[in-house]
């Protein structure tokens, strides 16, 4: 019986293996066709009973998606496959099993993103790859710290559990075009600050920061990723009364998503900086896909000069993900133990410290302790970017749901100078559009 078995395993995988191979070729003849197509159809005039229409070709006309497929497992292949295949908005224009078939479908004006397994995303990180491949979804049966963390090394713009998360995995596909477009005209220094433990002063430090920039007449828009939290509702001092927006209302537009209807919904602070609000549990009953918010990241980068994101509370697959989308990352911690564990955690975690998206290490409530600025250089093996003192006045402004003044000294004048140092940053880099 072992034989038969053996044999019927090894026929199937052949047939398996040469099933791909023929829908990647006729799929790769579609592609060619139509591409030739579009370069000799031109607009006309044509009779369509009895009256004149314009006809175009539809390649010019086509608001899909193009997907280039590299999976190696063929089963796993099969799945991905066959469930794009049904989505309209997407348009499969490729599909490889093996790294160096995948690398020659890689083409930034034949396709519009690639969705990779793990063990194929690898083979994108050679910086040979990294200059010609589209915007890259990682897709994996199994989610785990050290596939999270090959994907941030690549620049990937988002990871997938498969099959839990296909459906927001299509949606990604789905924006990507529209979102490449907006890439290309994006101009903002993108910031992601979150904190080594609870309590370490994230939502102090980006709110703080955000008044600040825009105090240094810096067109500044913070972003709340906290959905169901609503941190920055209440920091902000935002009643229930105003019956401000959030990103919530932006569902229903999700898929045609513009600057102009982010705009629609930013919260106007009178310090002179915009927010995108999250939603607190009673006002959603579904999670917010990271799609949408990438979307919005895209959006707000097209407007603004500085777009500072507040990460979810511990590092998770929404904080990985938004930390593909940031040039820059703060972290915020105190000096005591728990922060200080909390801090090594994540730079594991979350794959920081890289040259892409460079770190900051900021210590708040800086006072006297057994724990000093040297002990977390030494131990996190990052210099400490900056330090906010100890100020009795935080919890006071904190309380009644207002910031500090932006020209009081203390602990606002440390973020003062914490947004000079930033944007000396910038400047050395020549990016985010003059500052």
């Amino acid at each position: 019986m072992d034989f038969p078995l053996r044999f019927a395993r090894q026929l199937l995988r052949a047939l398996m293996t040469d099933w791909v191979a023929i829908r990647a070729s006729r799929m790769e003849v579609e592609t060619r066709w139509k591409a030739e197509m579009a370069a000799t159809q031109k607009v006309g005039t044509v009779q369509l009973n009895g009256r004149s229409r314009v006809a175009t070709s539809s390649s010019a006309t086509s608001g899909r998606s193009r997907a280039v497929i590299g999976i190696r497992d063929l089963a796993f292949h099969q799945e991905v496959l066959d469930w794009l295949d049904r989505d309209f908005h997407v348009e499969l224009v490729g599909a490889a099993a093996d790294p160096e078939r995948l690398l020659s479908l890689l083409k930034p004006d034949q396709a519009d993103v690639v969705v990779a397994c793990p063990e194929m995303a690898k083979e994108l990180a050679h910086p040979s790859a990294r200059t010609q491949r589209p915007r890259t979804l990682v897709v994996a049966q199994e989610m785990t710290v050290p596939v999270l963390r090959e994907a941030i090394e690549i620049g990937a713009f988002g990871v997938f559990a498969w099959p839990e998360e296909r459906s927001e995995l299509a949606r990604e596909i789905s924006v990507a075009r529209k979102s490449s477009a907006l890439a290309g005209a994006r101009r903002a220094e993108v910031v992601a600050i979150f904190g080594a433990r609870g309590g370490a002063g994230v939502t102090f430090v980006a709110t703080q920061l955000a008044a600040a920039l825009a105090d240094r007449e810096v067109r500044c828009a913070l972003v709340d990723l906290q959905a169901g939290f609503a941190d920055l509702t209440t920091a902000l001092g935002v009643g229930a009364e105003e019956h401000a927006r959030t990103v919530a209302d932006l569902l229903p537009v999700m898929d045609e998503l513009t600057p102009a209807h982010v705009l629609n919904v930013l919260h106007r602070h009178h310090a002179g900086f915009a927010v995108l609000l999250a939603p607190s549990s009673e006002q959603v009953q579904w999670p917010i896909p990271f799609s949408l918010y990438e979307a919005c990241i895209d959006c707000l980068a097209t407007e603004f000069e500085v777009v500072v994101l507040q990460l979810p509370r511990a590092p998770s697959n929404e904080a990985a993900q938004a930390m593909t989308r940031a040039d820059r990352a703060i972290m915020v911690m105190t000096l005591d133990l728990f922060s200080l564990s909390g801090a090594q955690r994540a730079k594991v975690t979350l794959g920081l410290g890289q040259e892409r998206c460079p770190l900051h290490v900021v210590v708040n409530k800086r006072s006297r302790g057994e724990i000093t600025p040297a002990d977390v250089e030494r131990i996190l093996e990052e210099q400490v970017f900056g330090s906010v003192r100890f100020d009795r006045r935080v919890k006071r402004a904190q309380d009644r749901g207002q910031l500090l003044r932006t020209r009081a000294g203390g602990a606002v004048g440390d973020i003062r100078r914490l947004a000079r140092a930033l944007q000396v940053q910038w400047a050395g880099r020549g990016e985010a559009g003059g500052l």
